[in-house]
């Protein structure tokens, strides 16, 4: 081996040791929402707009973002990071091209969110554990995306959901309530 190879086996292992790190932080840390009134559509198009800017041309990444979507009484951030997992994992699944649909479905109390993939799915028995912390499927994985996504999601008394089925990819339903200043509690 030369230098640079042992090098590259080097940064490569510090790079997973501070993303590991980074997550841990995020999981463990404080779940005390900053809530604004955020459009929820803005956050999915800026989110995606990112996302874009590093994907191949094989990949595509469709929106569906009905308006009119009410505001959302939420920490962006939080949602950001939650709805940045939930995308980053989507992408992973179908890196060898192909398409991840994020769409808004708004009603009168609550707004819909759905992040799909057309990748390989989930087999049942691993569904029942993808939100636990430190679980993971992928090789440079942590385990705790999809836990950090669920706990960021239920902060909000939001509901997240998967809907998965072998050879016919992911689909993740997040149900986020309308909460009206002065009423449900949200002052």
């Amino acid at each position: 081996m030369d230098f640079n190879e042992d090098l590259n086996i080097v940064k490569e292992a510090v790079e997973r040791v501070s993303r590991t790190t980074e997550d841990l932080l995020h999981f463990s840390g404080n779940t005390t929402l900053l809530i604004k009134e955020i459009d929820i559509n803005e956050l999915l198009r800026n989110l995606v707009a990112e996302h874009k800017k590093h994907l191949s041309s094989q990949m595509i990444i469709e929106t569906s973002l009905h308006k009119p979507t009410p505001l959302i009484l939420a920490d962006h951030e939080k949602l950001k990071e939650a709805f940045g997992n939930l995308l980053s994992n989507a992408i992973a699944a179908t890196e060898s091209g192909g398409t991840v649909r994020v769409s808004t479905n708004p009603f009168f109390d609550r707004v819909v969110v759905t992040i799909e993939d057309w990748g390989d799915g989930i087999s049942p028995e691993i569904q029942q554990k993808i939100f636990d912390p430190f679980f993971t499927t992928k090789q440079s994985g942590t385990g705790l995306g999809l836990a950090i996504a669920k706990k960021n999601i239920e902060a909000h008394r939001g509901i997240i959901e998967v809907e998965s089925e072998l050879g016919w990819g992911t689909k993740f339903n997040i149900t986020l309530f309308v909460q009206y200043p002065g009423r449900n509690g949200v002052v």
